[in-house]
């Protein structure tokens, strides 16, 4: 205490402190032995803070260099963090981890109470959470799906804010665009994740529309959610066009309700090219009076039913 009543420690950022206490209380001796080596925690644990508080007024000091560098990030004990994706990923869901999301966009909020708020960094067991959680989904990408799939805690723990609807198999068609994204790059901030997000949910909802009441053979509504082709393409579908969306969609309202029929990027993909095929065919026919007559097979393609008395050539 100072002579004039004050402490010496009131103007320290008690965040800061708090999280560097809990860092040195993990390390062995060797690890803290020195004025330098403290140091060099301390730069770290007060980046981190200051990355995850977003206040212009306490910035980030040496984002670029030694103190957020993989070297300082594996010092701290953050030993899943060995690639500069990893990194940029990792830096990314601590500034937005906790923070409120876009609901149209999916970014991140900024600027608000949420915004400043580091309870989600504030021990060095919630960065491990972080980097392992967030390893694990960039390593889901291009695994073909056969590597053991993120899981929704993994989500949460980073931060992203996962689709509303469709529950389960939201979580099946989301790991399986993660694992057709082209590169890890692509998925390497929570802005990113949560626009896949969105896609997914939408996607979700359309599959959960119902039938038109007393209509036979079964009829669906005008697809109702728009969905653009930019969006599902970011999914991993490809040669998406404004008419082939459309088709989809029409087709995937008449899969279960529930989103089982849509929980891989490689079925939507079989929808979306069957659709195509089926139009083109009937089309042609229909115009040119050539090419191959249509089968039930292409209507249903479509999303068209018929009744159940008919049979399929």
């Amino acid at each position: 205490i100072k002579p004039d009543g004050s402490w010496i420690f009131g103007d320290v950022d008690q965040a800061k402190l708090a999280l560097f206490n809990n860092v040195v209380g993990s390390r062995c001796k060797q690890e803290v032995n020195t004025p330098a080596k403290l140091e060099a925690l301390a730069k770290t644990v007060a980046d981190l803070i200051r990355t995850g508080r977003e206040q212009d007024t306490d910035a980030v000091v040496n984002a670029g260099g030694t103190a957020l560098s993989l070297d300082s990030l594996r010092n701290l004990g953050l030993t899943g963090i060995d690639t500069p994706v990893r990194r940029t990923a990792f830096l990314n869901a601590v500034k937005y981890k906790g923070n409120r999301v876009d609901t149209a966009t999916g970014e991140p909020k900024t600027g608000d109470a949420d915004s400043h708020n580091v309870d989600g960094i504030n021990t060095l067991a919630k960065l491990k959470q972080i980097a392992a959680s967030y390893k694990t989904i960039l390593d889901h990408v291009g695994t073909g799906e056969s590597a053991a799939a993120p899981t929704r805690e993994d989500y949460l723990n980073i931060g992203v804010q996962l689709p509303a609807h469709g529950g389960q198999h939201a979580l099946q068609l989301f790991n399986s665009a993660i694992a057709a994204q082209a590169s890890d790059s692509k998925i390497d901030d929570i802005g990113k994740l949560n626009k896949l997000a969105l896609t997914v949910d939408k996607l979700m909802q359309v599959a959960a529309v119902t039938k038109v009441a007393d209509k036979y053979p079964d009829q669906y509504p005008e697809v109702a959610i728009p969905l653009e082709a930019d969006a599902l393409a970011s999914l991993g579908l490809q040669r998406m066009t404004e008419a082939s969306v459309a088709l989809l969609l029409a087709k995937l309202q008449t899969t279960d309700d529930d989103g089982s029929g849509a929980t891989r990027i490689a079925t939507l993909q079989s929808m979306a090219d069957a659709a195509v095929a089926a139009q083109e065919k009937i089309t042609k026919y229909a115009r040119d009076n050539s090419g191959t007559a249509p089968v039930i097979g292409d209507f249903t393609a479509l999303g068209l039913s018929w009744p159940a008395s008919t049979q399929s050539p």
